[in-house]
């Protein structure tokens, strides 16, 4: 928006929510309505909270384009009816929006019903060191991995 401000070029984005639309203000919602070329939200959801924050005017400068996934990239493993162990994947960032937290009581519950699971986390974040520690005091190092930000070439294999 500042760059679109500066220099004589439009400029679009794509928003996910929900960090934008529990601070409006914050993240210049109104001024991104009224000057982007387009916005883009990811669900008719995204674009019915965009539209609450942009003049009646600037309504029709918003858009939804739905995440999709290649099944040909992303196709799963065979299914495995007893598995040894139950893999389980989450790949995003490492902030509190992504309740990651909440996951890890969840595996700590499963592990002491006697589960067998492993859980890698992809991705990185400003609360990667206390994930950490929540994962050594619960006891859960030898079934939770922190991958670390991962590229696409080295994420396919895991969501095999």
């Amino acid at each position: 928006m500042l760059v679109g401000a500066t220099f004589p070029i439009t400029w679009s984005a794509t928003l996910h929510g929900p960090d934008e639309f529990s601070d409006p203000t914050g993240f210049h919602l109104k001024e991104k309505c009224r000057s982007s070329l387009f916005l883009v939200a990811i669900s008719e959801h995204g674009r019915d909270h965009l539209s609450r924050f942009a003049e009646p005017e600037d309504r029709r400068r918003i858009t939804v384009c739905r995440l999709g996934v290649d099944p040909s990239l992303f196709s799963p493993a065979p299914f495995r009816p007893h598995p040894e162990r139950f893999e389980l994947l989450c790949v995003g960032r490492l902030a509190p929006v992504k309740s990651h937290s909440t996951l890890l009581a969840a595996i700590g519950i499963l592990t002491a019903q006697g589960r067998a699971l492993r859980l890698r986390i992809a991705g990185d974040g400003p609360l990667r060191a206390s994930l950490q520690a929540e994962i050594a005091a619960r006891k859960l190092d030898s079934v939770v991995s922190l991958e670390g930000a991962l590229n696409q070439d080295r994420l396919l294999p895991l969501y095999a």
